[in-house]
């Protein structure tokens, strides 16, 4: 089964679990965390290691334009980008929910496939992007270890 990795911004439980319960119905497990803002103390980095942990296939980003306001989320979510870059490549599959706010994102999160959340479609291109094959390595690829 393949697997999401959802990375909830703002702790909405109702929105993570209907997007997890969304998911489920398409043959996805969804597993993920609230986000927490403590970059200092790389809190990241303990879901990062869950990610990987779990062999997920996408990383989901569920998100909240006043959350991505703050300079300290942005910074978190560009470390947590960068290592899992690190470790399983810069074209593993990132993608973002927008639930229509208008968002602006951190520069590392700039070429993630942003989907509003209004967008009847937005479950089928998350199982679709699941389910395509790992890109090899390009001659861009890089490793850089956080």
């Amino acid at each position: 089964m393949k697997t999401v990795w959802m990375t909830a911004l703002g702790h909405e439980e109702a929105s993570a679990s209907l997007v997890s319960s969304t998911l489920a119905g398409y043959g996805l497990a969804c597993k993920g965390h609230f986000w927490v803002d403590a970059p200092e103390k790389m809190a990241w980095k303990e879901a990062l290691g869950e990610l990987l942990k779990e062999c997920a296939d996408v990383w989901l980003i569920l998100a909240n334009a006043a959350e991505l306001a703050k300079p300290t989320v942005r910074y978190g979510l560009s470390l947590f980008a960068a290592a899992l870059a690190a470790e399983r490549g810069t074209a593993f599959p990132i993608m973002i929910l927008d639930p229509g706010t208008g968002l602006v994102l951190p520069d590392r999160l700039v070429s993630a496939t942003v989907l509003p959340l209004a967008l009847p479609s937005w479950p089928a291109k998350v199982v679709a992007k699941a389910n395509m094959p790992a890109k090899g390595a390009a001659g861009t690829e890089y490793r850089l270890n956080i």
